[in-house]
This record gives C-alpha cells, structure tokens and sequence, in this order.
C-alpha cells in the first residue's frame, strides 16, 4: 500500500534507518495510557471524578480523598495483539501474547472522629496511597513483504553514501557504521575518477523482492505517591509524585532478493538489520480538585505536569550481502565477495521532555445503583522537546522544528458507566486517544487514534472486592523501510487490534 505523508515525515524516515533519536521517539514516550485496574478499564479510564478508587493517582490524585476505607490490591493482565501488515502488494498477520501485572496499590485512609463520629465540618479524612501503573505495552510483532519495481534500498545506501563527503576509504566505523557497511559490502559502488557513487544493481529495472519484521517489547510505568484530603464532604484535593520509567526494545531487518535480468552480474540478496534499546527515567507532579456541590454530582480538574526524562540509547546495525557468481566491481574489475559484517555498542544519551495534561471530569451518581463518569484530557503535543546531555552533541534542532510544525494540541475523550445490583457490579466504558499530528500534516490522521471499547464485571463484599474487565483497543501506525529523494516512498502500515483481559483483586486493610 502507498502512503504519502509530509515533507518532513518522509526525512524522517532517512533517520529512522540510520539514527536512533527523532521526534517519533520523543512521541512514543510521551504517549500515555490511563493504565489502572480492571475497574477503571471497564470503564474507559474515566475516572477523573469517581474517586475512591486506588488507580485514580494516575488521573486526579483529589479522588483518594473520598475514600473512607484502607485498600491493598493488585492485578493480572493478558494482553494479545494481532497485526495486519500492508506493504506494496503483500498482507501478513503476526500475533503477540503478553502477560503482566499492569496495576499493584495501597491506600491507607484515616477518618476524623469528633466525640465518636465521623467530622462533617472541616477536615473529615486523609488518605495516602502508593502503587504502580502500566501506561504502555509495546510487544508488537509485524511482519510485511512486497515486490518494488521502484527502487531498492541499495539506492538509499547510495544516496546516503553520496552526501559523506568522506572518500569511501577513509570511513570510521565508529563515527559513519552504516556508511561503512554499505561500502565495504560491495553494495555501492564508487567511481573514483567521476567521484560518484552508485548502486550494486545494475538492471535498467529494478525488481526486488523486499520482506521486512519489526519485533519490539518493553512498557513504561508509572510509579504514584500521592495524598488526599476531604474537606466537609464537598471538597477534595489531591497531590502526587510519579516517576515515569522506560523499557523499549526494538528489533528490525528487512531483507531484499534481486529478481532482475539472469545474464547481468550483480547483487543477488541483501539482509540489513538494526536493533536499539532505550531506557531511561523521568519526575512529575500531580495536582486535582474535585468539587461535590450535592451527592450525586462530581466535577474534577486535574494537571499533570511534564516529565523531564533521562534516556539511553543502545544500538547496533548489521549488514549481509550476497552477489551472483563472477560479478565484479563495474569501475575497477574487482570481483565481489559476499559479505557480513556488524557495528555494535553504540550509546547516545539524551532527553525528553514530554507534555503536561489537563483532566476535566464530571461523575454522576445515582444512590448506590450506579453512575456515569466522562473525562476530556488535552495534551499539547507541540510542547513536547528533545534535548542533548553532552555539550558536545549537535542538539536536536530539525526534530523540536517536527515536534512544533506537524504536531498539535490533541483532546482524549473517555465515558464509562457502573450498574450495581447488590453485591455484583456492572460497567461498560469508552475511550478515543487522538492523533497527536496536525490534519494538515498526515493524510491519514484519523487512523492513528486510538478507539477502545470495555467492559467487565464486579464482585464486592465488605472484605473483598473481585473485578474482570475486557478491552478491545483498535488503531494504526505507519513506517517506511527506508526512502530515496526523488522516488515513490512505500510505507507499511501497521493495522493493529489488542485485546485486554485483566482480574483484580481487592483487599480492605
């Protein structure tokens, strides 16, 4: 399948093979789930204003003001996610099991009592809670392939090669890995005497036969301290402290076999891979308030604020290549040798810092049998930065420039609803996470966001409460292998379809 994204978006995609840091990283990370127990992803993650709840430190910490008991619980999730991969005239499926424990908290509530009761007027109750939240899964397998009568990424390599400026001899395989390999596996080839580089293929038609896999893993978490106060049973506040930590992993090779003319010598097959893992940590503040004017109605305001993350990158690239038999350099008559060859160890060290977030949120409850919950969260993507830790580092001025002209300010929207029927609960949510790119920017935005639909039941008893919640997230993303200035650019597009089971068990303390 074509796809044609903008300008600057097909540069990026020349950084994507070659460097380990751009603005897609910086979006990755600053991307976030609602995360929580099966509770709050029945209900869509709109929680902002239901309280109580021990996930609401992730949202609005204010909600732990309305608890009036001590909790302990923790969850069990199995996630599954199912990709459809498009490129060129190809579709593969690949599956991803995981399983985990997206959710782990304590709350310790105390009540003030005045002359034995419960106080009504002034400071009724604190609480203080702990626990830990998964915000991302990444495990994603996709697995794509294609015939290109276009172009062959030996002719990036040649383009890339071509703006060294460096003589092909006097490549660092420290400073210039992919160049190096690209030129010492016979792949491009360089006239010396025109100063000119050009592709190991010498077909008048390019016909390639391209199959990639991108394999990642990893999560990031969120680990909540927060504390909340009651006052007179109207007004709640709420403040807490997160760490944000990082765990990626990302495993890419495309490989691609020459189909052109049988008499002509040249290359017959290539196989180019590139791993990269990213860790890293980053702080961050939460504030709420939320406002009961009469039982039965909530509204909540919360900010979380941005996150300064710390990050380390390590990666790798790797070149195979394999030539037909008697074929030999076109300007010095050097037969070629097939090749393999790797660069390791490479480290880079830099930081994010992703955007603050604004919670609106509205609860309505109806007695004890049940209510409707809706958040709206703006995210201003276009805050969102890159920046180097060493002085000597080139800065990330053309990815801040991305960052700030094709991304914007995006609203998240979540509903979800409760029915309770003595000791059995009942709850179905919502949720739309919006593209972070401007409409403009992508032809293809609404794709990108992300639509989830839950649902789940629920056991309480005054010991014990016992929640199963399922969600069923769809969305898209998009890629390209690699892209020649001046020629069609095909994308993969990732059509992906994730399906969460998670079991919560509550224990009052």
């Amino acid at each position: 399948m074509k796809k044609r994204l903008f300008t600057t978006a097909i540069g990026l995609c020349l950084c994507l093979i070659v460097h380990a840091q751009n603005d897609l990283d910086a979006i990755r990370y600053s991307f976030k789930e609602v995360g929580g127990n099966a509770r709050t992803q029945s209900m869509g993650g709109a929680i902002g204003a239901l309280g109580s709840d021990i996930s609401v430190m992730g949202i609005n910490p204010a909600g732990l003001g309305l608890s009036r008991k001590s909790e302990f619980s923790m969850s069990l999730g199995f996630y599954n996610i199912k990709t459809d991969a498009e490129y060129i005239n190809g579709l593969n499926t690949e599956q991803e099991f995981n399983f985990n424990i997206p959710n782990i908290g304590f709350k310790l509530t105390t009540i003030n009592m005045s002359k034995g009761k419960p106080v009504e007027d002034g400071w009724s109750s604190f609480t203080f809670g702990m626990n830990v939240n998964r915000t991302n899964n990444f495990n994603s397998n996709s697995y794509y392939g294609g015939d290109n009568k276009e172009n062959s990424i030996t002719d990036f390599f040649t383009q890339y090669n071509s703006a060294s400026g460096t003589h092909p001899l006097d490549y660092n395989n420290e400073s210039e890995p992919l160049r190096y390999l690209a030129y010492n596996s016979y792949l491009v080839d360089y006239d010396e005497t025109n100063d000119v580089f050009s592709s190991s293929i010498l077909s008048p038609n390019t016909d390639v036969t391209q199959i990639g896999s991108i394999s990642k893993r990893g999560n990031t978490n969120e680990y909540n301290i927060a504390f909340g106060a009651n006052h007179s049973n109207k007004i709640y506040l709420g403040m807490g402290f997160n760490l944000q930590s990082v765990n990626h992993s990302m495993k890419k090779s495309f490989t691609e076999i020459n189909n052109g003319q049988d008499s002509i010598r040249d290359m017959s097959s290539l196989e180019y891979t590139h791993n990269i893992t990213t860790s890293g940590i980053g702080a961050g503040l939460n504030l709420g308030i939320i406002f009961r004017p009469v039982n039965y109605l909530r509204f909540g305001v919360s900010y979380q604020s941005p996150k300064v993350l710390h990050l380390k990158d390590k990666f790798d690239f790797g070149l195979k290549s394999e030539f037909d038999l008697n074929a030999v350099d076109p300007y010095t008559n050097v037969p070629k040798e097939n090749f393999s060859g790797e660069e390791k160890d490479f480290e880079y060290t830099y930081k994010v810092i992703t955007p603050s977030r604004i919670t609106g949120s509205l609860a309505l409850q109806y007695k004890k049998r049940g209510m409707l919950t809706a958040d709206i969260e703006m995210v201003d993507y276009t805050t969102t930065r890159m920046e180097k830790k060493e002085s000597a580092d080139p800065g990330f001025a053309l990815e801040n420039r991305t960052l700030k002209d094709n991304y914007r300010k995006a609203m998240n929207y979540r509903i979800g609803g409760e029915l309770n029927s003595g000791m059995y609960r009942f709850r179905a949510g919502y949720s739309y996470q919006a593209s972070p790119y401007k409409d403009n920017a992508i032809a293809f935005n609404e794709k990108l966001a992300r639509k989830s639909v839950s649902f789940g039941i629920g056991l309480a008893d005054k010991d014990y409460n016992l929640d199963i919640g399922y969600t069923i997230s769809k969305w898209a993303d998009y890629s390209s292998p690699y892209s020649v200035e001046g020629q069609e650019t095909y994308f993969v597009t990732n059509n992906r379809k994730a399906g969460l089971l998670q079991v919560t068990l509550g224990l009052n303390i």
